[in-house]
């Protein structure tokens, strides 16, 4: 995308390669979905739009610019690769059926979010903004294998939360409960 631009329509697009060049927009559907097959860079701005953008390949996140997503999900036999060593940001949902990679990097979680599907995501760092909420799958396993901050409200949804990293911290200004860990 080299110009601004907002997706539409009564069936919105399915995107193989995603490029928001530097300077320029681009804004989802509105309140919709729509789908992403191969690798997301992006050197501008994605404007979510409170849609939902659906994985349906093998994507990597990339680019000079953080993304900001409503809702995520991971279709079944597909892959989400974090951006390598960096964070993107999560304000809705997150259903993951298919491989979240969380390649050395982190998620922000900026909104009302529930983490769902039938597999286990594995995030790398977890972040939990100011007054929002991060609410665990209340079946299965959320994995944290880097550091996990709780300056938010996290939920364990009666759910079991792992930590499978070699180091790793706990923090942030608010009080976390775990059920199972």
């Amino acid at each position: 995308f080299n110009g601004n631009t907002t997706l539409s329509g009564a069936s919105p697009p399915v995107l193989y390669k995603l490029t928001i060049n530097s300077g320029k927009i681009l804004t989802g559907p509105a309140s919709a979905a729509f789908g992403v097959a191969g690798n997301w860079i992006n050197n501008g701005t994605f404007n979510h739009n409170s849609g939902t953008v659906n994985f349906t390949g093998s994507t990597t996140i990339s680019g000079l610019a953080t993304t900001a997503f409503n809702n995520i999900f991971i279709s079944s036999g597909n892959t989400l690769t974090g951006k390598l060593g960096d964070y993107f940001i999560v304000s809705g949902n997150w259903i993951n059926n298919g491989t979240f990679m969380h390649n050395g990097g982190g998620v922000i979680f900026d909104g009302t979010t529930l983490i769902s599907g039938a597999t286990n995501t594995m995030f790398g760092s977890v972040i939990i903004n100011n007054t929002r909420i991060l609410t665990a799958p209340s079946s299965g396993t959320m994995s944290v294998a880097l550091d996990f901050t709780n300056d938010g409200t996290f939920n364990n949804n009666g759910g079991t939360l792992t930590f499978n990293g070699t180091e790793q911290v706990l923090g942030g200004s608010s009080a976390t409960l775990f059920e199972n860990i």
